[in-house]
Formats: structure tokens, C-alpha cells, sequence
């Protein structure tokens, strides 16, 4: 019985942390639609001599969804010990073993534990593709290629 429940657990912190990435993704599309957008309508529109800062503004654009990602990022990994922790005991069989189990349901506790308000930060290589893309395209246009006024 008590087993089931801690089976249970897992598969519930498992799903959970599946999840985040499909959330991942929507993030990652969003920024590369936005960005990408907003690059392109700065070259159909004639915007004239604010042309520059517009692509700027453009390129820029996918630096919150990137900052996002990793916040994002970083409350995924926050599930990862907790998972860790039942599938060395549980799936060893220690805890499940003659009845005798000595186990602790703790996912919200855990996850408090784990998770560092600003362990973003080190998310962000991790998380770069394809934001760095978008902003790197946007600097590259202004540089290279500006708009005409």
C-alpha cells in the first residue's frame, strides 16, 4: 500500500517535471516569433531615422523570454533531488522491502529546500538557444545592415 503511494509520488513529481519543458517550449517560440517579427517589420516599414533604435528595441526582444527560460529552467531542476532521492530508495527496493518503510512525503518541502531564487543566473547558458540567436541576428543587422532612413 504504502509502495503504491510512494509510486504514486514519483510519477506525480516525474510528470511534473516533464512538464516544464513543454512550457520550455512555448517560451522559446514565442521568443523567436516576437523577435523575429519585430526584425522583419523594422525592414518592410519605413520607419525613417528611429529605424536603428526600432531594430535595437527588436533585437532586444527576446532578452525577457530568454530571462524567463532560466527562471523557468531553474524551478524544473528544483524537482530533480526529490526524484533523485525516490529513485534511489524506492526503486532499490530499501523502502518497499518486509513492510518496513521509513519514508517522508515532502514535494512541496523539498522542492523549497532545492530551489535558489536566483539560480536562474546559471541557467542561462543552458537556456540560450534560441534567444542569443534572435538578439545576435538583431545586433548583426544594426551593425552590418542598418535600416534606411
Amino acid at each position: 500500500m504504502i509502495c503504491d503511494l510512494i509510486w504514486n509520488e514519483y510519477e506525480l513529481l516525474y510528470q511534473t517535471y516533464e512538464s516544464f519543458n513543454g512550457f520550455a517550449l512555448t517560451i522559446k517560440g514565442w521568443s523567436v516569433t516576437v523577435g523575429l517579427a519585430a526584425i522583419f517589420a523594422v525592414y518592410f516599414e519605413k520607419l525613417g531615422a528611429s529605424g536603428k533604435a526600432v531594430l535595437w528595441g527588436a533585437a532586444l526582444s527576446s532578452l525577457p523570454f530568454w530571462i524567463l527560460d532560466a527562471i523557468w529552467k531553474s524551478h524544473q531542476k528544483a524537482f530533480l533531488p526529490r526524484l533523485e532521492v525516490l529513485e534511489r530508495s524506492t526503486f532499490s527496493g530499501k523502502d518497499c522491502k518486509d513492510g518496513a518503510v521509513s519514508h517522508s512525503f515532502d514535494i512541496v518541502g523539498s522542492w523549497d529546500k532545492t530551489h535558489d531564487w536566483f539560480g536562474w543566473i546559471t541557467t542561462l547558458p543552458i537556456t540560450a538557444f534560441p534567444h542569443v540567436f534572435v538578439i545576435l541576428l538583431g545586433v548583426y543587422l544594426v551593425i552590418k545592415h542598418p535600416p534606411k532612413a
